[in-house]
């Protein structure tokens, strides 16, 4: 089969001022509002001051996976999120975007970023995320793994807490800009900030992703308020089979 070279394609640019709901799903809860489009990027947001009623195009979807169709609001935790409409990406190899995080609010334990995984159990997948810790109380980038083959110790990781193993932290700041991406090569992870690889790790790139989603979100319900924009995916150009990636990663990226 004649396959060709996976390609970088623009996904979505946000700029026709709604969100297109053949790309996109929402979903939000414990004070979190649904995504939407604000100054040609996605703006996500949460505040005590609103209701934790789930919400959102996957509502009926959320509560039936919890088997509880009473299931009014969660919380305290409040969500913010945006899931491509189609998380199947077994012919993606990439996704890149730009992230910032705004300095109106600046509470510990808030996030955003991109998350790929299995939501039933063993819940492999990965993450590039914005987290406030209330720790040393830094904006920092984070990226990683997930899975019950992350264990305790495993040198790989600079941290590791419940299953969830931490390859690399990197300090950004407030209302700054940063484009994000990740890489899937020959059953290697790589993780690039601007254009520049800061880690890699193997991974089995068979596993299929119920998830692939943005999330926004703070672990105490407090305010945040944060933004995605200029999504783009990585993809085969022809289906169905995998194509010979070029030597390096660097040149898939074009960076």
């Amino acid at each position: 089969t004649v396959t060709g070279v996976p390609t970088w394609e623009l996904y979505d640019d946000f700029s026709f001022g709604s969100l297109d709901f053949e790309k996109w799903e929402t979903l939000a809860w414990g004070g979190g509002e649904i995504p939407l489009i604000l100054n040609g990027r996605v703006f996500f947001s949460g505040s005590q001051n609103t209701n934790s009623w789930v919400q959102g195009t996957l509502k009926e979807e959320y509560l039936a996976y919890y088997n509880n169709p009473e299931i009014r609001e969660l919380g305290p935790d409040s969500h913010s999120i945006l899931s491509f409409r189609n998380a199947n990406f077994q012919n993606t190899h990439g996704v890149e975007f730009e992230l910032s995080v705004s300095s109106t609010y600046q509470n510990a334990e808030t996030g955003i970023g991109l998350f790929c995984y299995d939501e039933y159990e063993p819940n492999y997948g990965f993450f590039l995320d914005a987290w406030k810790s209330s720790g040393d109380g830094k904006l920092k980038l984070e990226f990683g793994i997930i899975g019950d083959d992350v264990l305790p110790d495993d040198q790989r990781f600079e941290y590791i807490s419940d299953g969830w193993g931490y390859i690399d932290f990197i300090e950004i700041q407030y209302d700054t800009s940063y484009k994000i991406a990740y890489l899937m090569k020959n059953d290697t992870l790589y993780f690039y900030l601007d254009g520049v690889e800061v880690g890699q790790i193997s991974y089995d790139s068979s596993r299929p992703h119920s998830v692939a989603a943005f999330r926004g979100m703070n672990e105490d319900g407090d305010n945040f308020a944060a933004n995605i924009d200029n999504v783009k995916i990585l993809q085969d150009s022809y289906e169905p089979s995998l194509p010979t990636p070029p030597a390096s990663p660097e040149s898939l990226l074009g960076y």
